[in-house]
């Protein structure tokens, strides 16, 4: 589908008030972007190390209730962010459609693929790139 528009010079509302293109568009990059971020908890929650790399990222999810009720509660919100004519006013966004909200699923999970395909780089090939100076931070 050939959706013409300007990323730059396109207004995000028309002279009638109603939204454009470039508006929908900034919407499905908002969703995108939050739901990469709230799919990469899991990937933060269990690093390995050196000598152990944790390919399961699931593992012992269950046991802290306080992040499965934080990342529910933020999904939930996001939804209603994008979803909701209310809150979409608040945020300025716009409707998603459902395939709109499936490809956004679809590329947060992503994250998790590429989290995985990361741990698959060697240690030794970590170890030759440029650190920072002794002191700095």
């Amino acid at each position: 589908m050939n959706i013409p528009y300007n990323l730059i010079t396109d207004e995000k509302r028309d002279l009638e008030g109603d939204t454009t293109n470039k508006m929908i568009h900034y919407t499905f990059m908002f969703q995108t972007f939050c739901l990469m971020n709230m799919f990469n908890l899991f990937n933060s929650r269990v690093l390995g190390s050196k000598t152990s790399k944790q390919w399961n990222i699931f593992t012992k999810v269950c046991d802290n209730w306080w992040f499965l009720i934080i990342f529910f509660a933020e999904l939930n919100a996001q939804y209603a962010i994008v979803s909701y004519g209310a809150t979409r006013t608040i945020f300025g966004c716009e409707t998603m459609t459902l395939h709109m909200h499936i490809v956004s699923t679809c590329l947060g999970f992503g994250t998790m693929i590429v989290s995985a395909l990361a741990k698959l780089i060697p240690y030794s090939f970590c170890e030759k790139l440029p650190g920072l100076p002794e002191g700095n931070v």
